[in-house]
């Protein structure tokens, strides 16, 4: 199932940072959201990281993987894109960059 596949990303992910990294609050992690994983979500939802966060642990049951990746990493950032239209990489590009507040 789609929960099953997210879970295992996050286990991994974890997993890799434990072994390469010293410190896990130098690590900002954004979870990325597309249509295999949401289907066709509401578009006030893609467009809310509230609401995509609160998808993710009430819809598909990742309170524990939410919690844990909130207390382990420097922050934790939601995003919906849809490659295809509404310019979905280019906003997900400049959403990352604002939420780390890079200047270019």
């Amino acid at each position: 199932s789609q929960v099953e596949k997210f879970s295992n990303v996050l286990h991994t992910v974890k997993a890799m940072s434990d072994q390469f990294v010293h410190k896990t609050k130098d690590i900002h992690v954004n979870i990325i959201l597309v249509k295999s994983d949401t289907g066709y979500i509401p578009k006030d939802v893609q467009e809310n990281e509230v609401k995509l966060k609160d998808m993710v642990i009430n819809q598909m049951g990742m309170a524990a993987e939410v919690m844990d990746l909130e207390n382990t990493y420097a922050s934790l950032h939601f995003y919906a894109v849809s490659s295809l239209k509404d310019r979905g990489i280019e906003k997900l590009t400049k959403g990352i960059i604002d939420d780390l507040n890079v200047k270019l």
